[in-house]
């Protein structure tokens, strides 16, 4: 089908995780695919890659919690099936 790509950003994202709520920021992770990066006492560094829609809502759903940092790569794509991408389509 013309037109359709498969499309990934990624996003790295440090929040704020007292020993008190990392067992709910794992629960979010567990829910949306996120990845457990690192640990501290203090802070939970999370990896998710997916559409640009599903990294929006993870943030809504994260930002609560504290975000300290966060980095996006922007969005990448590929077209779906045997074409390829041409710029001068």
């Amino acid at each position: 089908e013309a037109n359709e790509y498969l499309a990934r950003e990624l996003m790295i994202v440090k929040v704020s995780a007292a020993a008190n709520r990392r067992s709910e920021i794992m629960t979010i992770a567990d829910i949306t695919g996120a990845k457990v990066m690192d640990i501290t006492l203090t802070t939970m560094t999370l990896e998710l890659c997916d559409t640009y829609a599903h990294l929006c809502r993870f943030e809504e759903v994260i930002a609560p919690y504290g975000i300290i940092e966060m980095v996006r790569t922007g969005t990448i794509a590929i077209e779906k099936g045997s074409d390829t991408f041409n710029a001068s389509k």
